[in-house]
């Protein structure tokens, strides 16, 4: 299993709940609107992060008191680290949040959420949950702090907490963010029917100005599809999104899993490719280098394995933003015997960060390679008892039981990763 589809929900939820998660990617391209979820407003020009980044730094340096232009200069910061991944960004953006509330500690939402975002990128669920209730507590109902609730919760596998916050949002804010993380906690339920219907809620909500927010939408409906069999719509909904926002690196990451699927490798590398070149992100190396290992291309995987493997280091030993699961998923992948005693060490600390699905699955992979068939076991129930429908998964599971000699229960399994296919509801 490839990591595109795994768009990471606890980074970048609430930043498309606002409708800019990124805002330095191009904008609009030519070509005929999507069949499945076409995007009927005029394609802007793409805003100016970086102007809007300078423009706010001259005016605190000019004002020492300005309290809530450092809280609107962590906010654009903290954007820019969502986009690039680096951890020099979240660090600005935690200082200029923190010297916010030291001039205004109180009745200050804007550099509280800020926080929140920091603390749940670098997968510190229960502080950002803190802050997100400071938040509330101050501004009930407030929509950063709420979605932040659906994000956190899917991130430590608190399903049923996620989805409750996901339909308290819903429920108050109809907008496409709200109903697109509503799908998000649908589907880690198993609950795929009312997930599409969510997905198709969420885009019929978008409104102007919302060029981000729409490609993400798009691109996890496609992965939606995707898991249920449904290729030809996730390629219209991917097309779709990168007509809007033509290098949006989760619909040129997710479109190259899926040329990969198809059999075309070679298009797929060139997309991987495209996305880190937006992103930076060491992810679609590995990505990137899966699909050239699959083709047989060994040179080629293990530079890209190499360059993932650097980067992924560098940002653990600088603290805490770094990606170790990531690092586990390289190392298994990879398949060198002597990197399994590390890749089991570094899933086993993930998970002790967090429950999600991707999480618990990695490591179960690291304990089955590693021979520990009834933790490996444990690990993938933990994740099937989301009631989540993943064949990725039930593979998992089936791989397990027959190591453990249970071939009637690996049978059952391996038929049920065959029967996920698409719900009859969730066609065009």
């Amino acid at each position: 299993m490839t990591r595109t589809g795994r768009i990471v929900i606890w980074i970048v939820g609430a930043a498309a709940f606002t409708g800019a998660a990124a805002l330095t990617f191009s904008h609009g391209s030519e070509g005929a609107p999507g069949r499945l979820a076409p995007y009927r407003f005029p394609i802007a020009a793409p805003g100016d992060l970086e102007g809007e980044i300078r423009s706010l730094e001259a005016r605190v340096s000019r004002d020492p008191s300005g309290a809530l232009d450092r809280a609107a200069l962590a906010s654009l910061l903290l954007k820019k680290a969502r986009a690039s991944s680096d951890a020099g960004d979240f660090r600005a953006a935690r200082d200029r949040a923190r010297q916010s509330l030291d001039l205004l500690p109180n009745d200050n939402p804007g550099a509280l959420m800020t926080l929140a975002g920091i603390a749940e990128a670098g997968h510190d669920f229960a502080e950002a949950s803190r802050l997100a209730r400071e938040v509330l507590k101050q501004r009930p109902g407030h929509p950063e702090a709420l979605a932040l609730g659906v994000t956190a919760g899917l991130g430590v596998g608190a399903w049923d907490d996620a989805l409750r916050a996901a339909e308290e949002l819903s429920d108050r804010l109809p907008t496409m963010g709200s109903r697109t993380l509503l799908a998000l906690a649908l589907e880690s339920r198993g609950r795929d029917l009312e997930a599409g219907h969510a997905y198709r809620a969420a885009i019929a909500a978008e409104d102007l100005g919302e060029a981000e927010g729409s490609a993400w939408a798009r691109a996890l409906f496609a992965r939606h599809f995707m898991r249920l069999g449904g290729l030809s719509e996730a390629r219209d909904l991917l097309n779709e999104a990168l007509r809007i926002v033509p290098e949006h690196p989760q619909a040129l990451g997710l479109l190259a899993e899926l040329e990969a699927r198809e059999g075309q490798a070679e298009v797929a590398v060139g997309l991987y490719a495209r996305a880190y070149r937006q992103t930076r992100d060491p992810h679609f190396l590995v990505d990137w280098a899966v699909t050239e290992a699959g083709r047989g291309h060994r040179v080629e995987a293990e530079t890209r394995f190499r360059e993932a493997e650097g980067r992924l280091r560098k940002e653990i030993a600088a603290g805490e933003f770094g990606h170790r699961g990531e690092l586990a998923h390289l190392l298994l992948h990879r398949g060198r015997p002597e990197d399994l005693p590390e890749a089991l060490d570094l899933a086993r600390d993930e998970a002790r960060r967090r429950r999600d699905l991707e999480t618990l699955e990695n490591l179960a992979w690291a304990l089955s390679r590693s021979g520990q068939w009834r933790e490996a076991r444990a690990a993938v129930l933990e994740a099937l008892a989301s009631g989540a429908r993943r064949p990725d998964l039930y593979r998992r599971a089936a791989e397990i039981e027959r190591a453990l000699g249970n071939v009637t229960r690996a049978r059952a399994f391996e038929v049920a990763a065959a029967s996920v296919t698409r719900p009859p509801a969730s066609s065009p």
